[in-house]
């Protein structure tokens, strides 16, 4: 069985700002992620022939709600992705929680990197399900 490709492409990813502040040295040792916010918009970029670009940024609070937390962290991604004119996926089918899934392995990687290097125990994320990130987006 013959797979084509979709014709989009990840061009870049990275961290767009961070907060990290310790709160309280004796709290608690949970987190709790949530995706505050996220939103999509084009980008120009005319030397780029050929393709359009489309850019998501995400912003995540990874104590979210937790009472008495060890830290406060927030931290926003972005990812730029690219797509030929030929493409077989349309940017209408290429889902939000696509995007939200590529990010989360950099998300990870930070995350445990930062918490590495405080007086914390390190946090590794688990798996996360993207399409409930979505769905909870937002939530107060």
């Amino acid at each position: 069985m013959e797979t084509k490709n979709p014709g989009i492409f990840i061009e870049k990813i990275f961290l767009l700002k961070s907060s990290f502040e310790m709160v309280n040295p004796m709290g608690e040792q949970v987190y709790n992620l949530h995706l505050n916010n996220y939103f999509i918009k084009p980008v120009d970029d005319t030397s780029q022939t050929g393709k359009s670009l489309k850019m998501y940024e995400f912003s995540f609070d990874i104590m979210y709600k937790v009472e008495n937390p060890l830290f406060n962290f927030f931290c926003d991604f972005a990812v730029i992705y690219s797509r030929e004119d030929d493409a077989m996926m349309t940017w209408e089918e290429f889902s939000d929680s696509h995007a939200l899934a590529h990010v989360i392995p950099y998300l990870r990687e930070y995350v445990s990197n930062m918490t590495n290097r405080l007086p914390v125990p390190v946090l590794i994320l688990p798996p996360i399900n993207t399409a409930s990130l979505l769905q909870n987006c937002g939530e107060a």
